[in-house]
């Protein structure tokens, strides 16, 4: 296990699934796009793709539109990510994310390279997926987003299976030692017959193929065929925390607008500054501010409702290579939170890969 460390892990939890989850996204399909529904693309699940034809060579947009305010309200100024999963971008073409709002066509998430996307222009070197991410979800002032495909040649059939754009929360701690990783094989059956003999039914050994061909996390340019013989098996995580604050778990106020919040108990120096506006108003004094606190509570268990909604994880959140990315749920009944000293808590978390 010496490449499949745990450190401090990371939590990659798409804002657009959740806003689709509550009835709260809208989108334009467009006749460029077929095979997949363009609101469908929002859920974590690149096993089926959509198939993009062109549209004459100019830049493409998807669009997504939040029916709960504009997405700077709903995400923290800092750690928003984009990713494009089970696509076949390797070549000429370059994608990206931009705020669309009266002709401000800001980029965002994609001020750093995490795996396999080049932050400067959006070009890609391999097929199979892409992450990128940055510090500048404040800039979609609107509530209209865009992923945009562009530079792309007329007549080839580019193929992407989901698209994510949200926030992405780092554990401020590494587990303790009492963490286990597991490799399960469920998909096995085992039955010993009377005169001994094992008989076993493989109903599946290891994540679906995203798009039939590629495997899961893997990036490859050319063929896929070899794909089959990709890493079986399915991943779980059980993970303790300890000595985390209040203000790393749980956000100081979880009402949506309150237009004055009580300071009495509080300074400015209790949470980050980058969860600070401009003008000094701490975190706790801004209505709606809720839902841009960045704890793991409003970021990871809020917005996957409760754990039951997909997220993308990273147990090592310093190790970018391609096979350190799981599509999991929390596999857990409830969030338990334990006070161990004053100010100070632990938790316990059970994370599952799921496909």
């Amino acid at each position: 296990m010496a490449y499949q460390n745990v450190g401090t892990p990371r939590f990659y939890v798409s804002t657009l699934q959740w806003l689709k989850s509550l009835g709260k996204l809208g989108s334009v399909e467009s006749a460029y796009i077929t095979n997949k529904d363009v609101l469908s693309l929002v859920d974590i699940n690149p096993t089926t793709q959509a198939t993009f034809s062109g549209a004459g060579g100019g830049a493409f947009a998807i669009t997504y539109v939040s029916q709960a305010g504009y997405y700077n309200t709903l995400m923290p100024y800092n750690q928003n990510f984009m990713m494009v999963l089970g696509h076949n971008f390797s070549g000429p073409i370059k994608v990206y994310f931009r705020n669309a709002w009266n002709d401000d066509y800001t980029r965002v998430a994609n001020g750093y390279e995490v795996v396999n996307y080049n932050a400067g222009d959006g070009s890609i070197q391999y097929s199979g997926f892409s992450i990128g991410r940055g510090s500048d979800a404040h800039d979609v002032t609107a509530n209209v987003l865009q992923l945009i495909l562009e530079e792309y040649y007329v007549g080839i059939d580019y193929k992407f299976g989901s698209l994510l754009y949200g926030t992405y929360y780092d554990v401020p701690t590494t587990p303790t030692l009492k963490l286990t990783m597991t490799r399960e094989m469920d998909g096995v059956r085992r039955i010993r017959s009377k005169g001994g003999t094992d008989l076993i039914n493989h109903k599946y050994t290891k994540p679906a193929m995203w798009g039939g061909s590629a495997g899961a996390w893997e990036l490859y340019s050319g063929s896929t065929t070899d794909h089959v013989i990709s890493r079986s098996g399915r991943r779980m995580w059980n993970l303790s925390f300890s000595h985390l604050s209040g203000r790393n778990i749980f956000a100081p106020t979880e009402s949506l607008s309150p237009e004055i919040f009580d300071t009495s108990n509080h300074t400015d120096s209790d949470y980050h500054s980058e969860n600070n506006y401009s003008d000094g108003d701490p975190i706790w004094w801004r209505g709606n501010r809720f839902l841009e606190h960045n704890d793991f509570y409003t970021q990871v268990i809020h917005k996957t409702l409760g754990g039951t909604l997909p997220f993308v994880f990273q147990p090592d959140s310093s190790n970018n290579n391609p096979d350190q990315f799981a599509i999991c749920k929390l596999d857990m009944k409830s969030l338990e939170v334990k006070q161990v000293a004053k100010g100070i808590y632990s938790m316990k978390l059970k994370i599952r890969e799921v496909w």
